[in-house]
């Protein structure tokens, strides 16, 4: 494992630690925005910096995921179980759905990179349109919602939240356009399984 690897990885290590703290939790779960918009997309960010090579290859990564379509179809269960207003309101509630949403967000971010890294473009594209479609449907349903969906925020937040998350959904149909640019301009990238 090469020194950026580990760093990376124990960055990735270091942030799901700090979200876990229970003051930081506490603040960004404070408000729906703080806890949808950045504590939940931070926790699958690091899940994706663990991601290094060398666990992909212990936990044989290249057998079960093949084409990334295992981790694509992850990513989209554990993001539509965490758009729930329920499953928000049962994360602050309860300690062990707390618990979940932390293994179930960095495993994602985890399956998510290797996806990334093996599946080909119609594949990406299928799996992350959808993804940034229900992101901003869901959106669009918080903002134009004339009651609280979720018991722990009010609606002022919930009309927030709804916003970022179309916004949020531009931003990741912009982010997969700047990378399949660049996957075009380098051929080597656009091997499947070059991480074994």
């Amino acid at each position: 494992m090469t020194n950026v690897e580990k760093t990376r990885r124990y960055t990735g290590l270091a942030l799901i630690g700090a979200l876990a703290l229970p003051a930081l939790r506490n603040w960004l779960e404070r408000d729906m925005v703080l806890h949808m918009l950045v504590q939940l997309p931070l926790i699958v960010a690091g899940g994706m910096l663990c991601a290094d090579a060398t666990l992909r290859r212990v936990f044989k990564c290249a057998d079960w995921n093949r084409l990334g379509l295992t981790g694509f179809i992850w990513a989209t269960m554990v993001v539509v179980i965490w758009m729930l207003p329920k499953s928000i309101d049962d994360a602050i509630a309860q300690p062990i759905i707390e618990v979940m949403k932390f293994l179930s967000l960095g495993i994602a971010g985890f399956l998510l990179r290797d996806a990334l890294a093996r599946a080909p473009l119609p594949l990406e594209g299928f799996f992350l349109g959808n993804s940034v479609w229900m992101t901003a449907t869901v959106g669009l349903l918080y903002q134009n919602s004339e009651q609280r969906l979720c018991n722990a925020y009010g609606l002022d937040s919930q009309v927030a939240t709804g916003r970022g998350l179309v916004i949020f959904s531009l931003m990741i149909a912009l982010v997969w356009g700047w990378r399949i640019s660049s996957k075009a301009s380098v051929p080597h990238l656009q091997t499947l399984d070059r991480y074994p």
